[in-house]
């Protein structure tokens, strides 16, 4: 899994400023006009906060890639460890938070 995920976010083409998602067909970015029914995709629940456009476009940090693909193996939630620990407890994800295999003995 993690060398797909490096794989995936190291080599994918929209991730280069010379590729914007805005104008990928099948991006949510891109304008609806000319790619499907006016009000095909609607604003959504939230307001988006300004520069959304450059923000999309823009490159990940490797510390925002290390997360996405630790997120993607373990199947946790993605995002800040707050929002991480309520939204796997609403999900019902908890143990995906926790370390895998068996805690280490402690030798008294």
């Amino acid at each position: 899994m993690k060398e797909m995920c490096v794989n995936v976010a190291g080599n994918n083409p929209l991730r280069s400023r010379k590729n914007p998602l805005s104008i990928w067909e099948w991006s949510s970015l891109k304008s609806t006009a000319g790619s499907g029914p006016a009000g095909l995709l609607c604003d959504g629940p939230i307001l988006k906060p300004a520069q959304w456009t450059r923000h999309v476009n823009g490159l990940e940090t490797e510390a925002e890639l290390k997360s996405l693909c630790h997120s993607l193996a373990r199947g946790t939630p993605f995002g800040d460890t707050r929002w991480q620990t309520r939204t796997a407890a609403d999900l019902g994800l908890e143990s995906s938070l926790r370390p895998q295999g068996r805690p280490k003995r402690i030798d008294k």
